[in-house]
């Protein structure tokens, strides 16, 4: 992103462009196990995140093929006007979810400033919220029609796994 572009994140709770993390006392209980700097996100580059990430996780394509399936499944009889996507990571989900809802609102969600940059490239063509907070503080309503959290499930206590 260039320097004198102003950034897509915003504040979930009041629009400003910081974390909603600052926001703490108007969130719901926290209930993610780890820390954004407990991780090395911010060291990485979105291309060798996405590279390790894939190679990483066994059965990646699989699980993302699996996704695919029941997602263009559900596009083909449901209209879909909003997606959440809960850890957006670099975006290599939600660019999957979006080429099956194209004309769907994604909003995407995660505690790494240096992943969220990577999702705004990936992302840049598509209609795209940009939050950066914990999502397990956030109350997002109930008002979308597809929500994904792939990756960034682990992240999650049991309680927040529910």
């Amino acid at each position: 992103m260039p320097i004198d572009q102003p950034s897509k994140f915003s504040c979930e709770v009041c629009g400003d462009p910081h974390p909603t993390s600052e926001h703490k006392a108007e969130m719901n209980p926290k209930t993610t196990n780890v820390a954004p700097e407990d991780l090395n996100y911010d060291r990485y580059e979105t291309e060798k995140y996405d590279d390790d990430i894939r190679r990483s996780i066994p059965g990646y394509e699989e699980m993302h093929q699996q996704i695919d399936d029941v997602v263009a499944k559900y596009a083909a009889n449901n209209k879909v006007d909003r997606i959440l996507d809960l850890g957006v990571g670099t975006g290599l989900t939600a660019e999957r979810l979006l080429k099956f809802m194209p004309d769907a609102t994604l909003t995407a969600v995660d505690f790494s400033e240096q992943m969220m940059k990577g999702a705004e490239k990936r992302l840049a063509d598509a209609k795209v919220k940009f939050l950066i907070g914990d999502y397990s503080e956030i109350d997002f309503g109930k008002d979308y029609e597809v929500i994904a959290s792939v990756i960034g499930l682990h992240h999650q206590n049991d309680e927040g796994k529910k």
